[in-house]
């Protein structure tokens, strides 16, 4: 193999394991999702702390989904599942957070300090967002593929 060869090859290794850190970053951006009902109070007291967390951290990403509208109560319930939240103690509830590693169930006041302390957490060191996405997985794909070509280009660079 020449030498320009095996450093474009080197270089494409490269360029890929850039895009794939690019997406893992993108995929780790702090992230709450809210369950929330028309007319909750106690979903538009917790919305006013989510405020001032969304002013403290800019990048700070919330989706809010309406309790009412069609498969929301199961997507709670299955994020209250996969969070190991015990559905025969908890009666489910509104407004219910999802942040980082952290499930609060019917949220009220008390439960500030927490909720900012999760925020923080996931500010600090990332925290993926609960909600199923299809784009995951694409950056391990391409670090897979990088490394098939990097372990190529070393062997191609051993026969010579």
């Amino acid at each position: 193999m020449s030498r320009g060869l095996l450093r474009a090859v080197l270089l494409l290794v490269a360029a890929m394991i850039a895009v794939s850190s690019a997406v893992g970053a993108a995929a780790t951006d702090p992230s709450i999702v809210v369950f929330y009902e028309e007319h909750c109070p106690d979903c538009e007291a917790m919305d006013a702390v989510l405020d001032e967390l969304l002013a403290e951290h800019p990048g700070l990403v919330i989706t809010h989904l309406e309790i009412g509208q069609p498969g929301n109560l199961e997507l709670m319930t299955q994020l209250l599942e996969a969070y190991d939240v015990d559905l025969d103690v908890v009666s489910l509830g509104v407004p219910t957070l999802f942040i980082g590693d952290a499930a609060f169930v019917r949220a009220r006041s008390e439960d500030e300090s927490a909720v900012r302390d999760a925020v923080q957490e996931c500010v600090t060191h990332g925290c993926r967002s609960p909600l199923p996405s299809p784009s995951r997985g694409r950056g391990d794909v391409v670090v897979l593929v990088a490394f098939a070509l990097l372990f190529a280009a070393l062997y191609l660079v051993q026969g010579r």
